[in-house]
């Protein structure tokens, strides 16, 4: 090889590595679109965003809840709280992100003051089993499901489960109201959808019996549909107020067929909602 072919490679050679250099440069100077990821030592169990602040808690199995700060640039540890003395099952924000709500394998529920950390109220044995899963209906109400398959009411305002019903005998995964909150919606591990009235205080109507565990519960639509998925992939498709028997599911294909038409999927959150396509 002559030294002027030589000479030619070399800055080809250099050509491409300043195109390279270009490129990642470009790369990094991108404005991000999404918060960086969070890493964390212990394995989280459940999350939940705050209403009104970049906030997300993330509860994990050592009992511990952490509030990370986030923006699309970078995502800060604010608070740890170790609340609890077994492996948190569930975590939730109040409408305002004020409280935040925390249940564990203890058996214990408990409402944390979000700016300050403080505790403002605590109920021990709260279940006779585990609490499994736990949701906020207003700044002071929640309700709670068990591994036993019971569900109690609770208002922050009182010492004692404004009332309490057995919707199983096995866990309750999810929970799920829209927001006219008269009823109640608990997806088991016994394959059954069971609605509470909360108004009437009594079992609305139980589903038929599924052949799996029914673990996840979705509305969409503006409210009028209700999304129920099972511990095999299989999604069942709901009329609100129509609890007894699902309208359609998705057995092969992945998307619902109903009418003539197709349901797509949407990706939002980390959950699939379905739309007329």
């Amino acid at each position: 090889m002559s030294e002027e072919q030589a000479e030619e490679e070399e800055n080809d050679d250099s050509d491409e590595n300043d195109e390279l250099v270009k490129a990642i440069k470009a790369e990094k100077n991108k404005p991000r679109t999404h918060p960086p990821a969070i890493t964390c030592e212990d394995f989280i169990v459940d999350i939940s965003f705050s209403p009104c602040k970049n906030i997300i808690a993330l509860a994990n199995i050592v009992g511990d809840i952490l509030l990370y700060e986030y923006s699309n640039e970078e995502t800060k540890l604010i608070n740890t709280l170790e609340l609890h003395l077994k492996a948190c099952r569930a975590v939730e924000f109040d409408d305002e992100g004020v409280t935040m709500y925390s249940t564990a394998k203890d058996k214990v529920i408990m409402a944390t003051d979000v700016e300050t950390g403080k505790l403002k109220k605590c109920y021990e044995d709260a279940h006779d089993e585990p609490v499994y899963c736990l949701r906020t209906l207003d700044n002071n109400k929640i309700v709670t499901g068990d591994d036993g398959g019971t569900v109690k009411l609770w208002d922050m305002r009182k010492e004692t489960p404004v009332f309490n019903i057995k919707v199983g005998e096995e866990h309750v995964s999810d929970m799920l109201t829209n927001e006219d909150q008269k009823y109640l919606v608990c997806a088991g591990g016994d394959g059954v959808l069971n609605t509470i009235d909360l108004k009437g205080r009594k079992i609305y109507v139980r589903s038929e019996d599924y052949d799996s565990e029914l673990t996840c519960l979705g509305l969409f639509r503006s409210d009028t549909k209700l999304l129920v998925g099972s511990s095999t992939g299989k999604l069942y498709l709901f009329n609100w107020k129509e609890f007894g028997l699902h309208s359609d599911d998705n057995p092969q294909s992945g998307v619902f067929t109903q009418g003539g038409g197709r349901l797509a999927p949407y990706h939002i959150m980390g959950q699939y909602i379905y739309g007329k396509k």
